[in-house]
């Protein structure tokens, strides 16, 4: 089974989708092993592709390369003269080809693609992504379990540390006049003051000034 992305004139991830500091990558051995390229290449030709394949995944975006023959001289590590390197291009370059880059403003820049190495950039970016949104929702829940903490030792009703609602609103609230810190004394005023609230008729948003401030 053949793991190329079919790539048209414009790249299918932003400028700016990159990852710097990137130390891992998929291998994909049977495409690699099955592909003509591989089986029959040059080993040198085949070090120097590899260079770029991998350094295109630490390019902006990742999975691309510049579409300029000294830098890809140094991107490939190749030490020989330019005119050596350049000579070796279109082998060192199988399938590599140009195509469109745009930003989030619209703004284009024509770079290198390559139909396989896209595929394992586009995998890269789902999971790095994914990873992160599960980084963030984790911390997320050890905040609001850290808010439910002090909610308790501050006294509030069962009814309000199990309210999701009452729950964001008492962490806004710790937020804006605690700079996030665990004040006990502070919990404890923002409790008493949404109890108050809420048996008034319901829970007022935070403005500044609500705390004496």
């Amino acid at each position: 089974m053949k793991i190329e992305t079919e790539l048209g004139d414009v790249y299918p991830l932003k400028k700016g989708m990159r990852f710097p500091n990137l130390h891992w990558a998929p291998v994909y051995i049977s495409q690699l092993f099955e592909s003509s390229f591989w089986r029959k290449v040059a080993p040198e030709i085949g070090f120097y592709a590899m260079n770029l394949w991998l350094a295109s995944l630490r390019c902006d975006p990742i999975g691309t390369l510049p579409d300029d023959k000294h830098e890809l001289r140094r991107l490939a590590l190749f030490d020989g003269r330019v005119d050596a390197f350049e000579r070796r291009l279109p082998e060192i370059m199988h399938k590599w080809r140009p195509i469109m880059v745009t930003d989030e403003d619209g703004r284009k820049e024509r770079r290198l693609a390559h139909p396989f190495v896209t595929t394992v950039a586009l995998d890269i970016t789902e999971a790095m992504t994914d990873g992160a949104a599960r980084r963030l929702a984790a911390e997320h829940a050890r905040a609001v379990r850290s808010a439910r903490r002090q909610m308790s030792g501050a006294l509030a009703p069962r009814r309000m540390v199990d309210d999701p609602l009452m729950v964001r609103e008492f962490m806004t609230r710790m937020e804006l006049h605690g700079k996030g810190k665990s004040d006990a004394r502070l919990a404890r005023q923002i409790v008493h003051q949404m109890e108050m609230e809420d048996a008034q008729g319901g829970l007022i948003p935070l403005m500044q000034g609500d705390l004496g401030e």
